[in-house]
């Protein structure tokens, strides 16, 4: 079984042998804004993950105001440390996507570390590979602001479990 999960644990970081499978991504998509504690590993079978490190500049850079999805370079490893949802505006007031890059075709276990959502109206997040699509409602937050999410932030932590690549991602 392959593994994927986002984690903030840098000293796991190993490069993957790579499948020569056609590249495939997971897509998660917030109903609402959430804040993710955005580093990642993928685990392969051979359990060697490959990390994708948060990168506070992409959402300086104003990618969501103009774009709907967020595709993560596997050479890059960067992934925006947000993603907003439609009831932010200032990101265009629309379901946000970030996809991530999966080259193997094995069952994939999708585990997101999250440093805070939303105090109200915590967001759910929508899990997909291919037609597999699985969706998870976010623990109540703190609802704090971004300058506060490392360090008082409400952390939660949510787990799907995605089944073998069915060729349509």
């Amino acid at each position: 079984m392959g593994f994927y999960s986002f984690t903030d644990m840098p000293e796991a970081i190993t490069d993957p042998v790579r499948s020569t499978a056609p590249m495939k991504t997971v897509a998660l998509a917030a109903a609402l804004a959430v804040a993710l504690w955005l580093s990642s590993a993928v685990l392969a079978a051979i359990f060697a993950p490959i990390v994708f490190e948060r990168d506070i500049s992409l959402l300086d850079s104003g990618f969501y105001e103009k774009n709907k999805t967020f595709r993560a370079d596997p050479d890059d490893r960067k992934i925006p440390p947000q993603l907003p949802g439609p009831l932010d505006g200032w990101a265009g007031g629309e379901q946000k996507e970030i996809e991530l890059p999966i080259d193997f075709d094995s069952p994939v276990r999708v585990t997101i570390y999250i440093m805070e959502s939303h105090d109200s109206a915590p967001p759910a997040l929508e899990i997909a590979r291919g037609k597999a699509t699985t969706r998870k409602t976010v623990p109540k937050g703190g609802g704090r602001i971004a300058g506060l999410w490392a360090d008082e932030g409400t952390r939660s932590c949510l787990v799907a479990t995605l089944p073998a690549s069915d060729g349509a991602d």
